[in-house]
C-alpha cells in the first residue's frame, strides 16, 4: 500500500497573477490521483512570493475531497520579491515536521512539487541541501521566467526540474511528473532501511543520533516515539542488544545508554522503556 506526504509549494508572486488558475487547475488534478485518507496520502499547499504562507497542513485533512475543497478556494496571494529559499526552509522547518503530519520518522516517502514562475532573489542552496538532508525528494516545474540551473539545484535529481513556456502548459508534462513521483516513491520505499531482529541477528550494537537543534523541537515527541518502537524489538541484555543515544545540535550529548555498549547492561536493574523516557 503506496503512503506518501505531498507539499505543494506554489509561487504566488506578481509575475504568476495570470497564471495561477492553471497552477491551482494542476494541483486538483494531481489530488484526485492520489489516495488521501488517514494510512495513505497526505497533502499540504504553500503559497509564497516575499514571504510562505501555509494553506492546511498534511494533517489537516484525511478525505480527496476535503483537499479538493480548499484547493478550488485558493486565492492568489501577489506580491515581491520572489524568495524562494525562504519558502524551502518555512517548508523545511513548520511542514515537514511530526506536528504537522509529516511521517518522515515511519519511513514514508516525502515529496515536494514546486512551481516557481522567476527567479529567486534569495539564496536557495542552503535550504535546498536541507530538505535533501532530510530525504525530502524535491520535484520542480518552472515557466519560462525562472531559471532552470536554480531549479535543478533544488530538485532531488536535476532531471526532475521540469519546464514550461506557461503554466497553462502544465497538462503537457503533468504525466512525466506523475511518472517520476511514483518510480522515485517506489525506490525510496524499497531502499528504507530495515531493523533486522531476531535469529539473523543475535546481538546488536545499535546508536541513535538525535538532531536535538531548534528546527527539530516541535518533532522531537515524535522522535523518541521512533526510538521507543525500535527499541521495543529489541533484546537489551549483556550478551545481547546494546543501545546508545547520543543528542546533538551544535554539540553532541549523550544521553544514557553509551554503557551499554562498552560493559553491558551496568545498571541492570530498568526495563527498556525506563531508559527510554528518562531522556
Amino acid at each position: 500500500m503506496t503512503r506518501r506526504d505531498v507539499v505543494f509549494l506554489l509561487d504566488g508572486s506578481d509575475s504568476t497573477r495570470s497564471s495561477f488558475p492553471a497552477m491551482r487547475d494542476f494541483i486538483e488534478r494531481m489530488v484526485k490521483r492520489l489516495h488521501v485518507s488517514e494510512g495513505r496520502d497526505h497533502v499540504s499547499v504553500v503559497q509564497f512570493s516575499r514571504d510562505p504562507e501555509a494553506y492546511f497542513y498534511l494533517n489537516t485533512y484525511t478525505t480527496n475531497e476535503s483537499v479538493l475543497n480548499t484547493v478550488r478556494g485558493l486565492r492568489h496571494k501577489g506580491g515581491r520579491p520572489l524568495n524562494t529559499g525562504a519558502a524551502l526552509q518555512y517548508v523545511r522547518d513548520n511542514v515537514f515536521t511530526a506536528s504537522s503530519g509529516s511521517r518522515h520518522l515511519e519511513g514514508v516517502p516525502q515529496l515536494l512539487i514546486l512551481l516557481c514562475g522567476g527567479r529567486s532573489f534569495d539564496n536557495v542552496d542552503t535550504p535546498a541541501s536541507s530538505l535533501k538532508e532530510l530525504g525530502v525528494l524535491t520535484f520542480a516545474v518552472g515557466s519560462r521566467g525562472s531559471d532552470s540551473r536554480e531549479l535543478q539545484k533544488i530538485t532531488h535529481d536535476p532531471n526532475f526540474a521540469l519546464s514550461v513556456t506557461d503554466f497553462a502548459d502544465l497538462p503537457n508534462v503533468q504525466e512525466q511528473l506523475f511518472s517520476s513521483i511514483s518510480t522515485v516513491v517506489v525506490e525510496a520505499t524499497t531502499l528504507s532501511p530495515t531493523l533486522i531482529v531476531g535469529p539473523a541477528a543475535q546481538r546488536g550494537n545499535v546508536v541513535f543520533l538525535l538532531d536535538g537543534s531548534d528546527g527539530t523541537r516541535s518533532g522531537f515527541s515524535a522522535m523518541k516515539d521512533f526510538v521507543v518502537r525500535l527499541v521495543e524489538k529489541l533484546n537489551v541484555a549483556e550478551d545481547k542488544d546494546r543501545v546508545a543515544v547520543i543528542q546533538y545540535s551544535r554539540d553532541a550529548k549523550t544521553m544514557g545508554w553509551v554503557t551499554f555498549l562498552k560493559t553491558g547492561w551496568e545498571e541492570g536493574q530498568r526495563s527498556d522503556s525506563d531508559y527510554i523516557h528518562s531522556f
